[in-house]
């Protein structure tokens, strides 16, 4: 009788879980969802910017256009327009350069300004764990910041470092919490620069 209960009980705490990883399964889909919807988003934005970058290149044109003809009216060997030619290239190279470093910083996975949002911030939001957790977790999610681990990288940390934690909820802290310190880092340095 005592291993039908015991076998009983067993059986119980088997169909929680399967319940509870039902739950957090939908949970975990919804939370894809919405990075998805956030990354499809910004990269309408960033195309909206690369357009609106496209007017400035083709009014700078126009005026360089209407500048050589006045220029091909004082010189009629054509030096001012290979000179302004040459000039022109060389400030078409100079503002390329300029956007190609800025784009590149848009996406480049060293953010001092995220890490130093991981340092502050991060494993604050996570539930159900002690302070000192919330630090070792909090220093680990800043290393994977600093050194530009992957989501799969920092789960397997995690994982490695805090044996409580389950695959699912591994992976989402990672996702939220190097997903809220690029998003803040990136956030800060655009206000920085709308500042300026």
């Amino acid at each position: 009788m005592i291993e039908l209960l015991e076998s009983l009980d067993h059986t119980t705490a088997l169909l929680e879980r399967v319940s509870q990883l039902r739950a957090t399964n939908r949970y975990v889909s919804a939370v894809r969802g919405a990075w998805a919807r956030y990354f499809r988003h910004q990269s309408r934005y960033v195309l909206k910017l690369l357009n609106d970058l496209r007017s400035l290149f083709s009014e700078a044109t126009e005026r360089e256009e209407r500048f050589v003809k006045k220029a091909a009216a004082f010189d009629g060997k054509g030096a001012a327009i290979e000179e302004t030619k040459k000039r022109t290239r060389a400030a078409f190279a100079d503002g390329a350069n300029v956007l190609a470093a800025e784009l590149v910083a848009a996406f480049d996975l060293n953010n001092p300004l995220a890490v130093e949002y991981a340092e502050r911030q991060a494993a604050e939001l996570v539930r159900k764990i002690n302070e000192t957790t919330r630090e070792e977790l909090r220093a680990i999610i800043a290393k994977g910041t600093k050194e530009g681990w992957s989501y799969s990288k920092l789960a397997r940390v995690m994982r490695r470092k805090f044996d409580e934690f389950s695959t699912t909820r591994a992976h989402l802290i990672a996702v939220t919490e190097l997903g809220n310190a690029y998003s803040h880092g990136t956030l800060t340095a655009a206000r920085r620069v709308q500042d300026e």
